[in-house]
């Protein structure tokens, strides 16, 4: 067979196989939609369920791209879960976008473009370049001066455009080396140790990730209380300093990097060219950077100040001409509307789910028949809950939104403040990596440097750390600032 054939054998078994993927989906959907309602579940909400495991199936076996995949969704909702014009008409399509209009997906938007204003000047390769030389003096100091720097960088902006920017830095990296076994072994070490370290460095602000953003919202919008950005910190700045070096050795100890020399390492330096003096251009970002920091840190005493829009504004003027930081023909390349169409689908599902009573039903299987419980406890198994329901439903957005108000509720039975169990929720949400597929372990499982179980091997290690310091910690400080 000649490579031609090869070629078209090749297309005709994945076409087969990417049928039979969204056959399996269809199916599913379908059955779950004829198989009767479980006692407590309304027939819209068990539908929901099945558009659940609809969606999931086409994000794990990818048969279409994930834009086309999120419209499939989208068109399918309004029949399936019976969403109806409120004269009781035909469905309607307004209730299966609800999640575009969502807020925190302009705030990622808004992140992307500040994020690549970011590589765009030297500043990136400038502080890259100043770890290498500085500290990167074997593979493993080399491994945590970047977690350290992408944690850092993903505290003051959202970790979705963080893990991008360090993804990029890390290929250039990977480039610097010629044999193929090595770069694979370093380069798995890299992308999840990126993966990690965004995630862990986006807990630490609110600003640093939109599911923070999406937590604050939906607690002070079912019930008025606000947390603020100050409070938001000294809950999980703590935790994200001690968490990212146990992830650090988490990984040298799972995924074992091959070693390089100093020599070598000293060669990835030389390769990265920066100015030795700013430009204009540069300095502007961090002018206009250090400002949107210090306007979101003060967000938290001044209610006119709103960190989406800050972020939106920010952004903006990195449009501005002159500056030479951003131009209108950069949208496409950092606009990722992957992330922006599984955000917005993923916010309309859980909407979905909320108003078919599915949440509802999870919590009274799993939560709502708890005795009286200890903070402690109550912390620990809500966390344990999350990281369970994050196999079902592996999109983070969609896990807040569906559970926010389940938690609110919990609370309320067990007669302490929501805002605890608020912080579980977003903290563990945002460690969705077990199964890979939320916006930012994505990013890092494109580049082919890890499959999915390479990557299960250390997330269960790391989430287990990570109920056990969140139910030691959350009571303690909650109760100590007064938020509980």
């Amino acid at each position: 067979m000649n490579e031609s054939n090869q070629t078209i054998a090749v297309k005709k078994n994945a076409t087969v196989k990417h049928l039979i993927i969204i056959a399996a989906a269809i199916l599913a959907l379908a059955l779950i939609v004829i198989l009767p309602s479980p006692s407590g579940l309304s027939m819209q909400g068990k539908n929901t369920i099945g558009l659940a495991v609809f969606f999931l199936i086409l994000l794990i076996g990818r048969p279409v791209p994930l834009p086309v995949a999120c419209m499939m969704l989208i068109a399918a909702m309004p029949f399936v879960s019976m969403v109806q014009a409120p004269d009781g008409g035909k469905p309607e399509i307004v209730g299966a976008l609800a999640g575009f209009s969502n807020s925190v997906l302009y705030f990622t938007i808004a992140s992307f473009a500040l994020s690549y204003a970011f590589v765009s000047v030297p500043l990136s390769n400038r502080i890259l370049k100043f770890l290498l030389v500085r500290f990167a003096k074997s593979t493993k100091s080399l491994l945590l001066s970047m977690m350290v720097t992408g944690a850092i960088v993903s505290a003051l902006i959202s970790n979705i455009p963080g893990v991008a920017l360090f993804i990029a830095l890390s290929k250039n990296i990977l480039k610097t080396i010629p044999d193929e076994n090595d770069k694979k072994r370093l380069g798995r070490a890299l992308m999840i140790g990126v993966i990690y370290a965004d995630t862990i460095g986006g807990m630490a602000t609110p600003a640093g990730s939109s599911l923070n953003m999406l937590a604050i919202g939906l607690l002070q919008g079912a019930t008025g209380i606000t947390i603020t950005f100050a409070q938001w910190m000294i809950v999980c700045l703590p935790l994200s300093l001690i968490l990212l070096p146990i992830a650090w050795i988490v990984i040298l100890k799972i995924h074992k990097p091959v070693e390089l020399s100093r020599e070598k390492l000293e060669e990835c330096a030389r390769a990265i060219e920066v100015p030795k003096k700013m430009a204009m251009n540069e300095l502007a970002f961090v002018i206009i950077f250090s400002v949107t920091l210090v306007l979101w840190i003060l967000s938290s005493w001044i209610p006119m100040l709103d960190v989406t829009m800050i972020a939106i504004i920010s952004a903006c003027i990195c449009f501005l001409p002159g500056l030479n930081i951003l131009s209108g023909k950069n949208f496409e390349d950092f606009a990722k509307w992957d992330v922006f169409f599984v955000q917005g689908t993923a916010l309309s599902l859980g909407f979905a789910m909320i108003n078919g009573g599915a949440d509802k039903w999870f919590a009274d299987l799993f939560l709502y028949a708890l005795p009286p419980l200890s903070p402690m406890l109550l912390v620990g198994i809500c966390a344990i809950f999350v990281f369970f329901m994050l196999l079902l439903i592996p999109i983070a957005p969609a896990m807040i939104s569906i559970f926010a108000v389940q938690f609110i509720s919990l609370a309320a039975a067990q007669t302490i403040s929501p805002v605890p169990l608020i912080f579980v929720l977003a903290l563990c949400t945002a460690n969705c990596y077990f199964l890979p597929l939320d916006s930012v372990p994505i990013l890092g499982l494109e580049t082919g440097y890890f499959s999915v179980p390479e990557m299960m091997k250390s997330s269960a290690i790391l989430q287990a750390v990570i109920v056990a310091m969140l139910a030691v910690w959350i009571p303690f400080i909650c109760r100590l600032i007064g938020v509980m």
